[in-house]
């Protein structure tokens, strides 16, 4: 899983939206993805704990707020 912002008005300062997604590396290569309003840890555990199921790897930057993100789930979480 990949958290990214997605400028959606690049003329206007400041305006993006943050995109939350997700591809497997299977054969598959199913993808999720998913806007959200706040790039916090609070909002990224509910999708977390919503929509993505045990013993995923997730990957992040080093983005403070990511800390702790994976407490209480089975995910591995790598930068």
């Amino acid at each position: 899983m990949v958290i990214d912002t997605l400028k959606d008005e690049p003329n206007k300062i400041g305006s993006k939206d943050v995109i939350v997604q997700r591809v497997e590396i299977t054969d598959e290569k199913r993808c999720f993805l998913i806007t959200i309003e706040k790039r916090d840890s609070k909002t990224i555990q509910k999708i977390l704990n919503e929509y993505i199921e045990p013993e995923l790897i997730l990957y992040t930057d080093c983005w403070r707020e990511y800390n702790g993100i994976e407490d209480g789930l089975n995910v591995q979480h790598k930068t």
